[in-house]
């Protein structure tokens, strides 16, 4: 089991923005792609957490549902439409755009 994060670092004073962003490709693209069986939550720091931080979790049992859930939304709508383009983000550089990390459950799979 592994959970997809994705980080993305909103600008001071826009953070509402970029979740009303994610809120939207939830609805839009992430819904047609079966985002619902992924366990998807936006999370937003707090304590102990940077507040302008703002996380999506996806759950996946494999590296290769995480590829098929990709197929099915495309390349181009991986983030969030407008948020590269518009001002929520803090950083508008390719370079450091949203970051993409895979934790493991630190489970073992029962050998079958």
């Amino acid at each position: 089991m592994f959970s997809a994060r994705w980080q993305i670092d909103a600008r001071f004073g826009h953070k509402q923005t970029m979740l009303d962003l994610l809120k939207k490709w939830e609805r839009e693209i992430g819904s047609q792609a079966g985002i619902a069986e992924l366990g998807f939550q936006i999370m937003t720091g707090s304590i102990g957490a940077r507040e302008a931080t703002v996380e999506t979790h996806h759950q996946v049992e494999s590296l290769a549902q995480l590829e098929a859930f990709f197929a099915k939304i495309g390349r181009s709508t991986r983030t969030p439409n407008g948020a590269r383009r518009s001002s929520p983000m803090s950083c508008q550089a390719p370079a450091c755009g949203p970051s993409i990390a895979l934790w493991s459950s630190g489970r073992r799979p029962s050998p079958r």
